[in-house]
């Protein structure tokens, strides 16, 4: 682990690097708040890291800053991002209950504080993405004066750092991280912090506090390809110990997410950074669970119409989630089949998702889905019923798993912009009459190498035969 030590403030609040501090010009006081001039000691509280793990500013870093005469007024530094001091200015003067010392608190925000020395302050449940480093107000940092008049700061740090690295052969660029303990143990949100003169601060969380983080990494972040050159994402952490180690959910910019869960006890260390092992992140398409339909209508408010007497479990809900970006139908047991006439006519219907365990999809169940453009069927389906997919105007490929061993008459009729057809299955399921019927003019079959003749002379497969292609899986 990397040890840091504490920021030296000096007005009301110092940061920069590498100075000692008999160099540091005292400010001149302003009748509406104090002009702060800020450098680090090279010791590590920052409020982000270079290249070099040197600590620097962001142009416009605001803090709290608490005296006798003002409460929680708002400070904004003035400088350059990247330079290791310079002033702060005050934005806007606070007031309330005078203090009996000076405190700064690093980023600004509403912050209540006691007479003993208690901030109450909320940890950031969402961070932002750093180039080798925490993002931008991540983290969190107070520091605590002699006396109410006291000028001289040693800012701290409140938190200690989890370094993720990912890695992934094929360069894909994520777009957030959600970190969890597996015990339930809260990360952030509300939390009080202890903070007295020349002592270490400490962090204690309070019950309405949340047990995730999530990093947002903006339009999405290429991480490296090898376990040499992963990408490091740095969490800013409470001092704790994930007993039952952690999980991460990763998601690319594509939608797509990697999940890792360790076993291991985790442990934090205020002021020190602890990196993790490098993972080889391969993304995964997300499904839902057995008990759930996902699908999408273009409406975050009005669900589509579902036909639900024949399912063979009954339906506990039928909402949109946000953070899914879908609807999800929750039945009271697994979905083994799609019950026949299950979304028929539903013309809103612009994509669905089925879960592993459904193994039949029932006549008429997307017939005239006008407006369905994807459908991803699981490994599991061994059927699909006449008429399933007839008049899905919008399917333009679609994906028919090995594992399938029948396909009704008329199941893909009039889907006219279907042009892509891949049967993975290296013996022909039984076909139906017209089942390919109407499609685009360019619709092209691909199926097995070693299977094309097979396909070529089968019962009503032989019908579309000069479409017929080999394909290597």
């Amino acid at each position: 682990m990397k040890k840091f030590t504490s920021i030296m403030l000096l007005g009301a609040l110092l940061c920069g690097c590498g100075q000692d501090n008999d160099d540091v010009v005292n400010p001149n006081n302003k009748v509406k708040g104090r002009v702060i001039y800020a450098l680090f000691q090279n010791d590590g509280t920052k409020t982000y890291l270079d290249e070099s793990l040197s600590p620097h500013w962001h142009a416009g870093d605001e803090i709290s800053f608490f005296d006798a005469d003002t409460y929680n007024s708002k400070y904004i530094f003035a400088g350059e991002t990247g330079d290791e001091s310079g002033e702060f200015n005050a934005v806007t003067t606070g007031s309330g209950t005078a203090v009996a010392t000076t405190y700064g608190v690093y980023p600004y925000s509403v912050i209540s504080l006691s007479t003993a020395g208690v901030l109450t302050v909320g940890l950031p449940i969402i961070q932002a993405y750093g180039v080798n480093s925490f993002g931008r107000g991540a983290n969190t940092m107070v520091a605590v004066g002699k006396d109410a008049t006291d000028d001289k700061l040693f800012f701290k740090n409140a938190c200690g750092y989890l370094v993720i690295k990912l890695y992934n052969p094929e360069g894909v660029s994520v777009k957030s991280i959600l970190l969890e303990g597996n015990a339930g143990e809260k990360i952030a949100g509300e939390a009080t912090i202890t903070a007295t003169y020349n002592d270490a601060p400490s962090v204690a969380m309070e019950d309405d506090a949340t047990t995730y983080i999530t990093m947002d990494c903006g339009a999405g972040v290429e991480i490296g390809t090898t376990a040499d050159d992963a990408t490091e994402f740095w969490f800013v952490l409470p001092e704790m110990t994930f007993n039952g180690g952690i999980t991460i959910t990763a998601t690319d910019i594509e939608g797509n997410f990697f999940k890792r869960t360790t076993t291991k006890a985790v442990s934090v260390v205020r002021n020190e950074v602890q990196p993790m092992k490098a993972l080889s992140a391969e993304f995964v398409i997300p499904k839902p669970a057995n008990t759930e339909l996902w699908y999408t209508n273009g409406s975050t408010t009005t669900n589509t119409y579902i036909d639900t007497t024949d399912f063979d479990a009954k339906v506990k809900s039928h909402v949109y989630d946000s953070d899914r970006e879908c609807w999800v139908i929750t039945f009271d047991g697994d979905v083994t089949s799609i019950a026949p006439y299950a979304f028929r006519y539903g013309s809103d219907l612009t994509s669905i998702t089925l879960p592993d365990c459904v193994t039949s999809i029932g006549k008429y169940a997307f017939q005239q889905c006008s407006n369905l453009a994807s459908i991803t069927l699981p490994n599991s389906v061994t059927s699909i019923g006449m008429y399933a997919f007839a008049s899905c105007s919008k399917l333009a490929s679609i994906i028919i798993p090995e594992s399938v061993t029948s396909i009704g008459q008329n199941a893909f009729n009039l889907c006219t912009k279907l042009t892509e057809v891949y049967c993975k299955g290296t013996t022909p399921p039984t076909g139906g009459n017209m089942m390919f019927n109407n499609n685009h003019s360019k619709r092209t079959i691909f199926v097995p190498t070693e299977s094309v003749d097979d396909y070529k002379t089968a019962t009503y497969w032989k019908n579309y035969a000069k479409s017929i292609v080999e394909f290597d899986y």
